[in-house]
């Protein structure tokens, strides 16, 4: 009797090449230090939410110029029935969380922001500058690439007929799911 499997399928970018790394570090590094400059500029200055607003403009710039294109390449793994939505549910449960981090963070910043902006007695800049954090924290946020079940409890032969399966996966793909589950 032949094995029974689950087929999921992984969506990920397409690796960089060396060169195209090492030019988004490079562009990378430069904005972190633009947004540094302008932070501390404006720190001098004694206009810090001027220099937050400033920031959040570079860093929004940066990412509508430096956006993230590259083509989605979808790999299939097999692992044993049952074991699919397990494992795509350890995923969602892993974005969620990081997701949650994240908008605490940000909530942490704005509160910052503006609770800065009303002890400098500026309740314009003080809004403005809450607003602004909040809504490059929207404009970056990414959708995540969670796995699907595309193909559930099949026969292996036919999943390797329908799919290109990644070999050597199953193992890997549980104690993916089984470490995430935890």
């Amino acid at each position: 009797m032949a094995s029974r499997v689950d087929v999921v399928a992984f969506d990920e970018r397409e690796a960089l090449s060396d060169a195209e790394r090492k030019h988004q570090q490079t562009v990378a590094v430069a904005t972190y230090v633009v947004v540094a400059v302008v932070l501390g500029g404006a720190l001098v200055q004694g206009m810090l939410l001027l220099g937050v607003l400033g920031a959040v403009g570079v860093l929004v710039v940066h990412r509508f110029l430096f956006r993230d294109e590259r083509p989605i390449a979808t790999t299939y793994r097999a692992v044993d029935a049952g074991r699919g939505e397990e494992i795509v549910r350890a995923h969602e449960t892993e974005a969620r969380k990081r997701d949650q981090m994240r908008t605490f963070l940000v909530a942490v910043v704005v509160v910052v922001v503006a609770g800065w902006g009303v002890l400098q007695g500026s309740l314009l800049l003080s809004v403005l500058g809450a607003g602004a954090v909040a809504a490059f924290a929207y404009v970056a946020d990414d959708e995540p690439l969670l796995p699907r079940v595309v193909e559930a409890d099949i026969d292996r032969e036919r999943a390797d007929r329908l799919f290109e399966i990644v070999e050597g996966t199953t193992a890997a793909a549980d104690d993916d799911a089984g470490d995430r589950g935890r």
